[in-house]
């Protein structure tokens, strides 16, 4: 991680991290974090996920809450607003050691980081929003880019935990700042992607041949995110999956338009994306050579 003054703590002061969501991103996560040699426990609904974060040296709670008992950080990774807001009340905060660090890595709303930066100084707890970039493939390379908000001395005690699985950190301002810069970030991308199949469907209904189009792109904007649809690489260079492209994708355009509606920001182009969300997930999925449909 570029970040001066990274230290590795001795393995005896090394502080008990907890993982709650071990999925595409938390899992090959929560496998660094073992590797580095963190005391670490884990909890997700799916006993083959904590199985194989204990194949890697992991402790596998019988629950979020026994999971969190007792840790100085603990990493939340689920999927949406609903499922951190349910760990809130299921106390998650209260059973941590005292001082102990909240790392958010779920993409979720500023209302919902609110809340939860909201519980957690009457429980001696603080709370870092960290949003992750780089995909499945990112965090099993352990190439991940953070996004953070919050303060600096407490992102500082967190930088050993994140330096296994990521390599830069980029901060960002106080609290929910860094939750910010993601969905700003995704909703660019987004964006483009999904616009992107309607350029595919004009130059298609005028008869432009996809291969050309695709070498145009290429050629034309090769950093951008448009080529990544027309060539499929969106799929095969993040190690994505269709069903996950479809709901992560709307979910993270649905919190952008919610965040845009917190500060009050107009967000039509938010909007068009969120509708034009599954025609981009229809076209990856579609056989090679099949015709892109209009929409109904």
């Amino acid at each position: 991680m570029t970040i001066i003054g990274s230290v590795m703590p001795p393995r005896s002061h090394r502080p008990s991290v907890a993982f709650i969501g071990l999925g595409r991103m938390g899992g090959p996560m929560a496998d660094g974090v073992a590797r580095g040699g963190f005391p670490l426990r884990v909890f997700d609904l799916s006993g083959d996920c904590m199985a194989e974060r204990v194949a890697v040296g992991a402790v596998a709670g019988e629950s979020s809450v026994e999971a969190a008992s007792g840790a100085d950080i603990l990493c939340v990774v689920v999927h949406d607003d609903g499922q951190v807001l349910d760990l809130v009340d299921r106390a998650v905060l209260e059973v941590m050691a005292p001082d102990g660090i909240v790392v958010l890595h779920s993409t979720v709303t500023l209302a919902t980081v609110r809340t939860v930066h909201e519980r957690c100084p009457a429980h001696t707890r603080h709370l870092v929003d960290v949003g992750i970039s780089g995909g499945a493939g990112g965090a099993a390379d352990g190439t991940l880019v953070m996004i953070a908000g919050g303060e600096d001395a407490v992102l500082d005690r967190v930088v050993p935990i994140l330096d296994c699985y990521s390599r830069k950190l980029v901060r960002c301002g106080p609290v929910g700042a860094g939750m910010a810069a993601k969905v700003a970030r995704n909703l660019m991308a987004l964006s483009v992607m999904a616009l992107a199949v309607e350029g595919i469907a004009l130059a298609e209904a005028a008869g432009v041949d996809a291969e050309r189009l695709a070498e145009i792109v290429e050629a034309t904007d090769p950093f951008g995110y448009g080529p990544r649809v027309v060539d499929g690489s969106m799929l095969t260079a993040t190690r994505n999956q269709l069903a996950s492209v479809r709901t992560t994708g709307l979910k993270d355009l649905v919190v952008a338009a919610a965040m845009a509606a917190d500060l009050g920001i107009e967000s039509s182009s938010t909007d068009a994306a969120i509708r034009g969300w599954d025609r981009l997930v229809d076209y990856l999925g579609r056989p090679a050579g099949a015709p892109l449909e209009d929409e109904a």
